[in-house]
């Protein structure tokens, strides 16, 4: 067995104990509620990472264990830094979508994946981006990892091309760290996303007024962070000169909340 060269991603579900606290009421009784939410999230990693976007099927490895979620790919898989990302944003709407923030990393190093084990130095530089660098509810990553997409393209595409793909999935943050996009540029992603994306975004707005009432800072900050990005979103339709193509529409992007 050796290491290989691969692309990685570390993801880490966030507040996933609070999650588990919350399947037991106060009287020690079974929550079935909460119980099947976090059951049919972790259905939804393993649906949505399951999906064969890559070309070859050989090099993409994804292992789960509980709250925790790797996958790698080759660096010489073609397009293999476009499909991950892409599945990266499914993968967060998704769970989004059902009340749940991850944090993460993903970087380019010596890797060791199998069906069995997951190790070396590119999973914890990974696991170091996603707990002392990502800070917010982001999936951070270097701009090598654009770069490498560039290099290990589609035969169809050129360097220049496959990277502005790329880039259509990904955001630079203010702190000048790239994330994956699960706002804006993941509303072509839906089914039907003049009407099912200010649904998400709904869903998003009620995630973010439940989490600014805390009282703990390093909890705040993140829900602070995700309301400024929500903000720009929702502003942005409100306030643009846009053709919408009904009245249903319209109101309920006019409706969402903006916070102060």
């Amino acid at each position: 067995m050796e290491y290989e060269l691969r692309i990685t991603c570390f993801i880490d579900i966030l507040g996933f104990q609070n999650h588990i606290d919350s399947t037991i009421n106060k009287n020690l009784t079974d929550n079935n509620k909460n119980i099947k939410k976090i059951s049919n999230a972790l259905s939804i990693i393993r649906s949505t990472l399951s999906i064969g976007k890559f070309k070859s099927q050989e090099t993409k490895m994804v292992t789960q264990f509980s709250d925790c979620i790797v996958i790698s790919v080759c660096d010489t898989e073609e397009s293999g830094v476009f499909w991950m990302l892409l599945e990266v944003q499914w993968l967060l709407l998704n769970l989004m979508s059902l009340g749940f923030m991850c944090r993460g990393g993903i970087t380019y190093g010596k890797l060791l994946h199998t069906d069995t084990v997951v190790f070396g130095p590119a999973l914890v530089q990974a696991y170091k981006m996603e707990s002392e660098a990502a800070l917010y509810p982001r999936v951070i990553l270097h701009e090598l990892i654009i770069e490498l997409g560039g290099i290990f393209r589609s035969s169809m595409h050129s360097p220049d091309m496959e990277i502005e793909y790329i880039k259509n999935i990904v955001c630079k943050d203010a702190d000048g760290m790239y994330y994956v996009n699960f706002l804006e540029k993941a509303k072509g992603e839906f089914d039907d996303p003049e009407y099912q994306f200010p649904e998400y975004l709904l869903t998003i707005s009620r995630l973010i007024k439940s989490g600014l009432k805390t009282n703990n800072p390093s909890i705040y900050v993140k829900y602070n962070w995700l309301k400024e990005r929500y903000n720009e979103v929702v502003i942005g339709y409100q306030k643009e000169d846009i053709q919408w193509r009904d009245s249903e529409i319209e109101q309920a992007y006019k409706s969402l909340p903006v916070f102060e």
